[in-house]
């Protein structure tokens, strides 16, 4: 895998380039929730992942944000598996700024996915 930084103009000649030229092209974005899915057991231990702030929202059935929001609950290895085979196998993957000042886990994830 090889690492380039877009920035926005970027990103978009690319789309517009392969809907142009009729290619297909994945795109997704990794946020915080689908971060912390991916450390869950790669980048954090279990004690680690579930004491996490995002862990405490999302197994939280009274929070209207939350489960409910983000349709997940953890641990689930199964949503683990799943994220990390899209991220490999997407054209461009896109990480959160706001990921990237939570302390790093989005790119602990990504790289993790390579290692």
């Amino acid at each position: 895998m090889t690492y380039i930084e877009l920035n926005t103009g970027q990103l978009m000649d690319k789309i517009l380039h392969a809907l142009a030229h009729r290619l297909p092209l994945s795109v997704i974005s990794v946020g915080v929730t689908e971060a912390h899915v991916l450390a869950q057991y790669t980048v954090y231990s279990e004690a680690l992942f579930m004491n996490h702030p995002e862990a405490d929202v999302e197994n939280r059935s009274t929070v209207t944000r939350g489960h409910t929001h983000r349709g997940i609950r953890f641990p689930n290895i199964e949503a683990r598996d799943a994220a990390m085979e899209a991220v490999r196998k997407a054209d461009i993957v896109g990480i959160s700024i706001r990921v990237t000042r939570s302390g790093g886990i989005n790119q602990a994830s990504i790289r993790s996915l390579w290692l």
